[in-house]
């Protein structure tokens, strides 16, 4: 029995959003490091115009942000072009999943995962 080995991992455009700079410049970093493209909005309506301009795969979002929190920010990109299949991924540094996340929510992804 042979083994097939995967093939190239496909390329993601990676929005990251979280009003601490340094954490959300440090995860754009390891994200581009691992051969993806990323943008980083350190506020919601910035990422809004991001995601107009660049169709991101994926969204990682700070759920505790000023002006609109991570969760309402997640429903508003679902809504523009291209958002119907974002992935959305929550980002906290506070343990405040429990508060927005309901069991039956099944558009966030709560674990780690790769971007493949």
């Amino acid at each position: 029995m042979t083994q097939s080995s995967p093939g190239p991992t496909a390329r993601r455009r990676v929005l990251v959003v979280d009003d601490n700079e340094d954490a959300a410049d440090a995860l754009s970093a390891l994200i581009e490091l691992s051969g993806h493209e990323s943008w980083v909005a350190y506020d919601p309506m910035r990422a809004l115009e991001l995601a107009k301009e660049t169709i991101p795969d994926v969204a990682l979002l700070d759920l505790d942000l000023p002006q609109m929190d991570g969760v309402a920010l997640g429903r508003t990109l679902r809504r523009i072009r291209g958002g119907k299949h974002l992935r959305l991924i929550a980002v906290t540094g506070h343990g405040g999943f429990r508060r927005y996340a309901k069991p039956a929510d099944t558009t966030w992804t709560r674990s780690p995962k790769t971007l493949t």
